[in-house]
């Protein structure tokens, strides 16, 4: 399963879908996806960054701009988790990620 733990400024995702075989596996297409978008489209406001297979982060600079790059983003997750509750679970707090 694909635990995403998102809050003003970071978000962290661990595990995998293991909903197909390597490759052909959508759920996790579409979390790395969603991802990368968010990174790039944060730009130099990002702080830390990794992005490794089964095991990532983004911290970010919160301000208005980003809180709402970030927004779009987390119901990306959100929608995903409710579509495959099974593969992926989302999280937002108010404060840290645990």
């Amino acid at each position: 399963m694909i635990t995403i733990e998102a809050r003003y400024g970071a978000v962290e995702v661990t595990g995998h879908a293991d909903y197909a075989p390597k490759g052909q596996d959508i759920i996790c297409a579409s979390v790395s996806i969603l991802l990368y978008t968010l990174a790039s489209a944060l730009g130099e406001d990002v702080e830390d960054l990794k992005l490794d297979n089964g095991d990532s982060r983004i911290t970010w600079r919160t301000t208005k701009r980003t809180n709402n790059v970030a927004s779009v983003v987390n119901e990306g997750f959100r929608l995903l988790a409710n579509s495959y509750p099974h593969y992926v679970s989302y999280a937002f707090r108010k404060q840290g990620v645990t």
